[in-house]
């Protein structure tokens, strides 16, 4: 199917755009948490919270979450069977306490003063950092996004948090991002995220996730379609102690305009990963996953796409939301053979890697000059540049899956299939 100038509202396109980082900011699910419920003893200056250690591990952490702001100091915790408190991150409702604990010993927190009244809600403990931001990001899309607990926002991400969207530009900070998810929740007031999967490395959490929601309100200006809209995109987060300080991320906002009909769908009905893979084998490494997917990119850059033999596997599985003919390893040479035809100069530059266990993702930035045709778009001789992440999963050597989060919108604009706002 040839592309085609598509013609639609301007302002609809921009106040869409301006809010997809408020739906897409949030995605992050899916960590099987230790949970632990805590006696209570009534002392004379108010309770104290009893959380002996069950796990039969080391413990190096908890987070617990109240039912009303608390002022909880270092002096109102002792850890018995264990080493120091090493660090207390409490904002809000909620308090992260860095503690190692072994095990069968317990950790006391007493509450005095003005939080005497305050009751814990939920509690968790945590092995290692990694544990925790996974906790807080999962605090953070349950009850931020799933529920509508605006305030979850100001204790799971910092004040200086920073956002990178090539969709929404004018979206920087947490005051803009907590704006954009009240006007998105009255929009989509039945808006939920799951997460499909999740890689963790050092100080960043990469996840791929999917979101659905019903459109019954008003969305900036486009009246309610009752249109069920899927979206799919993966994010990369980075953290510091126990807040969210960095975003980035990919998703499918073209899919997410055409669902809303503010542009056609293009020949696309199917807006989701599609099925997984039940491809198994012997999982990769962080190392080896690194080094294969590197040797896939530079097959790009250097044209030869026939090298990509060596890094995909013969059962190679491709998940592409905006692309979804390209399943396999035969579509996906020839759909790569028809770009670097139409880009000679196609160059991909991999900014960051988050890789765990099977599983890597790359942030990553593509440019090309569009030199031949390309979907039936004769040359325009333009400079392009877009962003995305990717996700690999490595078995026996080869990559044998391949999720791909891009921004097609950015670029079809870039070519002036769709206009881009004003």
């Amino acid at each position: 199917m040839g592309l085609t100038k598509v013609q639609f509202q301007k302002s609809s396109l921009t106040l869409v755009v301006s809010l997809m980082v408020a739906v897409l900011g949030a995605g992050i699910l899916g960590f099987a948490q230790t949970q632990v419920t805590p006696g209570v003893q009534m002392w004379p200056a108010g309770p104290v919270f009893v959380f002996d250690n069950e796990t039969g591990g080391e413990i190096t952490g908890i987070g617990i979450v109240f039912d009303s702001p608390i002022a909880l100091e270092e002096r109102d915790i002792l850890a018995l069977g264990g080493g120091a408190v090493t660090g207390l991150d409490v904002s809000g409702r909620s308090a992260w306490i860095d503690v190692a604990l072994v095990p069968r010993g317990t950790l006391l927190v007493s509450l005095t003063g003005e939080d005497v009244d305050a009751r814990i809600t939920e509690a968790y403990w945590v092995t290692s950092p990694q544990e925790k931001y996974k906790a807080v990001l999962q605090r953070f899309v349950e009850e931020f996004w799933n529920k509508g607990d605006l305030a979850v926002a100001d204790e799971t991400m910092a004040t200086d948090y920073v956002n990178h969207d090539p969709n929404a530009p004018g979206v920087q900070d947490l005051e803009t991002y907590k704006q954009m998810a009240v006007v998105h929740l009255a929009g989509f007031p039945d808006f939920h995220l799951t997460t499909e999967e999740m890689t963790v490395e050092g100080d960043k959490v990469a996840a791929r996730w999917t979101s659905r929601a019903t459109h019954q309100g008003e969305y900036m200006g486009i009246p309610p379609t009752g249109n069920l809209v899927t979206v799919t995109g993966i994010n990369i987060f980075r953290f510091a102690g126990s807040k969210v300080v960095e975003c980035w991320w990919a998703y499918d906002a073209l899919g997410m305009l055409q669902q809303l009909s503010v542009i056609p769908p293009m020949g696309r009905e199917d807006f989701t990963w599609g099925a997984s893979s039940e491809v198994t084998g012997v999982p990769g490494n962080p190392e080896e996953s690194e080094a294969l997917f590197r040797g896939h990119n530079e097959a790009w850059n250097q044209g030869k796409i026939a090298l990509v033999d060596e890094f995909l596997a013969t059962d190679f599985v491709n998940h592409d939301p905006t692309n979804p003919r390209v399943c396999d390893r035969e579509s996906y040479k020839q759909w790569a053979a028809v770009n670097l035809s139409a880009l000679p100069d196609f160059h991909v530059t991999c900014e960051d890697v988050v890789a765990d266990g099977d599983l890597l993702a790359c942030r990553w930035t593509a440019r090309g000059t569009h030199q031949g045709a390309l979907g039936g778009l004769p040359p325009t001789g333009k400079q392009l540049m877009w962003t995305g992440i990717s996700i690999i999963r490595v078995a026996d050597g080869k990559i044998v899956e391949i999720w791909w989060s891009r921004d097609t919108l950015g670029l079809l604009q870039q070519l002036g299939i769709i206009p881009t706002p004003e």
